[in-house]
């Protein structure tokens, strides 16, 4: 059973390892959602009640991106060259159970960043969002494919290139992502490469969870966020699943 002690004993000993850092998790967070919400409003001359709704929603997905994109390949990069991933990994448990408990502990490490995001935003922009059960499980799937897909990243490439491309990825996030406004911005060789990328369908899940009224979930979105889980997980399994 995926659910016995050794589930328990490793998900303890990963959130006891972390404690230290939490602290610092939620202060980056904070300093996230407050530079969206505050910084890139000032880049807009007259910010719409669209613009607004863009950045509200804008804030937890960017959180949910730095968390799987670059916090966590940058924390496994580290592990891996103390080798205190190998040493996990000698533990005598089956590897699914490692990435369920990395995935719920990341998972943990969101929900701060978000519920601040949300209440930044709404006060500053006055907004009331949908925070409901479908909301959540819709900020859950994201932040799931989010981490799946940085982990892959983790395990597939060595800790310096995954610190280095996860820095990159955190710019493309920030600068060049439809996340805080429309596609239609950017340029049509980009829009078709966020068409194929998770990016895009991230931010446009959340939008649509968050302000149901204003945004819809397309199926292309959901059939885009299944795929790259998907890969993610396979990739992370079946390369923590060689180690020995």
């Amino acid at each position: 059973m995926l659910f016995n002690s050794g589930f328990f004993l490793l998900l303890r000993w990963k959130l006891l390892s972390m404690r230290v850092m939490f602290p610092l998790f939620i202060i980056v967070q904070t300093l996230l959602s407050v530079g969206i919400v505050f910084g890139f409003s000032f880049l807009i001359p007259e910010l719409d009640n669209t613009s607004s709704i863009y950045l509200t929603t804008g804030a937890p997905t960017v959180i949910l991106l730095a968390i799987g994109f670059v916090i966590l390949p940058q924390g496994i990069a580290e592990s891996k060259t103390k080798g205190t991933f190998e040493y996990m990994l000698t533990w005598p448990l089956p590897r699914l159970l490692y990435l369920l408990v990395d995935a719920i502990v990341w998972i943990i490490i969101t929900i701060p960043g978000i519920i601040l995001a949300l209440i930044i935003a709404s006060v500053r922009f006055d907004i009331l969002v949908s925070f409901n059960p479908f909301a959540i499980a819709i900020l859950l799937f994201v932040g799931l494919t989010s981490i799946c897909v940085g982990y892959a990243i983790s395990v597939l490439l060595p800790p310096s290139i995954a610190q280095l491309l996860s820095q990159v990825l955190m710019i493309g996030v920030l600068l060049f992502s439809p996340i805080n406004f429309p596609a239609e911005r950017l340029p049509e060789w980009l829009e078709i490469i966020h068409a194929l990328l998770p990016i895009e369908h991230m931010a446009n899940a959340v939008r649509g969870a968050l302000s149901p009224e204003n945004f819809d979930i397309k199926g292309v979105t959901w059939i885009a966020l299944t795929v790259w889980c998907f890969i993610g997980f396979l990739c992370s399994y079946l390369t923590i699943s060689r180690r020995k």
